[in-house]
C-alpha cells in the first residue's frame, strides 16, 4: 500500500497535500494531549518526519491547518471542553 496525500486546506484558502495524514492524525491522537500549542507543535513534527515539506515561511499555517484537521477528525477531548467550559464559566460571574 503506498502513501495516501490528503489534502488540507490553509487560511489564505491554498490547498496542499500532505502524505500519511490520517495515520499523524492517529498517532497524536493516541497520546491524548489537550493543549492547542503542544498539539500543533507535535502534528508539525510529524508531518515533517513523513517526508512532508513545510516551508519554514508557513509553519503558523500549516499548525493551525493541521490542527482543524486533528479536532475534525477527533473532536474535542472531554479535558478540552471541559478546560474551555471552565474559562466561559468564569467569565459569567460578574457581579451586578
Amino acid at each position: 500500500m503506498g502513501e495516501q496525500i490528503k489534502k488540507i486546506k490553509l487560511p489564505d484558502g491554498l490547498q496542499i497535500g500532505i502524505k500519511n495524514l490520517d495515520n499523524i492524525l492517529s498517532e497524536v491522537a493516541q497520546l491524548n494531549l489537550i493543549d492547542s500549542q503542544i498539539l500543533k507543535q507535535i502534528l508539525l513534527e510529524k508531518v515533517g518526519d513523513n517526508s512532508n515539506y513545510v516551508p519554514p515561511s508557513a509553519k503558523d499555517e500549516y499548525a493551525t491547518s493541521l490542527l482543524r484537521e486533528y479536532l475534525k477528525k477527533y473532536g474535542e477531548t472531554e479535558e478540552i471542553r471541559d478546560r474551555n467550559k471552565d474559562r466561559v464559566e468564569s467569565h459569567k460571574h460578574t457581579p451586578g
